[in-house]
Formats: structure tokens, sequence, C-alpha cells
């Protein structure tokens, strides 16, 4: 979390500089709907495949800032969540926590980042932990044993997706949705494996505030 701090630190500091007369900053606020995939299913404990991971939703904030009229740059810090999921041993329930901070450059193909409107693509980097914590244990299987214990993975994800907004009144109207891929391995004991939320995919939706004028 330290690492993760200091790179947040580091990006405001590039965006500060950034900042030029032609620049604009935005505050976006959005909710986030978001579920795993993988092209290779490997088997996992709890859930099988990576298919049965559960679906998530949660939010975030971004703070944004314009380097031209074509492209921007932004940080972000997400958190999603699903609630409580039984498995079929005796019971057994877990729930599950995703939270992350992303570095996010947006181009835009029709429009422009301070117009009333357009359509862009973007791609960026993704950092965070995804938790596994149980609440429920099987009756005969003791609390905290070589399966049922709570899970904490660190993750580096590259994303690239599309997304498009629109000027309404004081504030843009955004949705976009993202591909993400797994760039790290973690450490189980002494043997290097695949994270098993190799990808994700992440559909995005909220409101963008400018603080300048918009044309």
């Amino acid at each position: 979390m330290k690492h993760s701090i200091k790179f947040l630190m580091a990006i405001l500091l590039i965006l500060s500089a950034a900042q030029t007369t032609l620049a604009q900053g935005s505050l976006s606020l959005h909710g986030t709907y978001q579920e795993f995939y993988d092209f290779r299913p490997v088997g996992n404990f709890p859930y099988g495949d990576v298919s049965d991971y559960p679906r998530q939703l949660g939010g975030g904030v971004r703070y944004n800032i314009g380097l031209n009229f074509k492209t921007s740059m932004s940080i972000g810090a997400n958190f999603v969540y699903h609630g409580s999921k039984a498995f079929v041993y005796n019971d057994a329930k877990a729930k599950n926590y995703m939270g992350y901070l992303d570095l996010q450059f947006n181009h835009y193909l029709a429009g422009a980042y301070n117009r009333r409107g357009g359509f862009y693509a973007f791609g960026g980097l993704t950092a965070g932990h995804y938790w596994i914590i149980w609440d429920k244990f099987p009756r005969e299987i003791p609390e905290q044993s070589n399966y049922f214990y709570n899970r904490k993975n660190l993750f580096v994800n590259a994303s690239v997706g599309v997304g498009t907004e629109v000027y309404v009144s004081a504030f843009y109207l955004f949705a976009d949705g993202s591909l993400n891929t797994n760039l790290n391995h973690f450490v189980d004991g002494t043997t290097i494996k695949e994270l098993p939320m190799r990808q994700f995919w992440t559909a995005k939706a909220g409101i963008r505030i400018p603080f300048g004028q918009v044309e």
C-alpha cells in the first residue's frame, strides 16, 4: 500500500506540472460493474473456474486534466464489492472486495476534452488488491484451515477501452467500458503462481464536473 501511495503522489505532481492555460481540470464520479473472464480457465478454490467469480458492483472518483484539447490524463480510486456468496461446502460463505488505483490516458477520436461531447479511446494501468474474506465456515472444517483462510492478492493490470460523453447543463454524462489484463504473479509459499483473476472487464457510468469554461 505504501508503494501505491507513493505512486499516487508522483502522478499528482505530474498532473500539477501539466496544468497550462489550455488545460482544464475536472472531477468524475462513477458507478462500476465488473466481471472476471479468462481465455484459459483455471480451477481455483473456492470458485472453480474464473467464470464462477462473483460479479461486482461499486464506484469511484477520478481527477482529470486536459493535456491538450484532444488528450487528457487522470488518476482514479475505485472500490467494488460483492456480498456473501454461498458455496456447496456445507454453508461456507465468503465476501469479496476489490480496491485499486488507476492511471488513464484518454484520446478523443471525435469531439474534444473541453467541448460539449465526444467519443474517446483510452488506455492505462491499474494496481490494487483483491480480498476474499470468509464470514461463515463449514461446520466440520476449523476456521483458518488449509483452504478456508482470508486472502489478499496484489495485482497490476493494463487496460484499454472506449467511452463517450455529452455535456448537460453544468456537467458531463459519460459511459465507458474496458478490458483489463493481468501483468504480475503472486507467491504462495515458495511457488510463483498466476493470479486466478487474470482478466476482468469493467463498465462505468457517471458524471464529470469541469473546473473551467466548456466550449
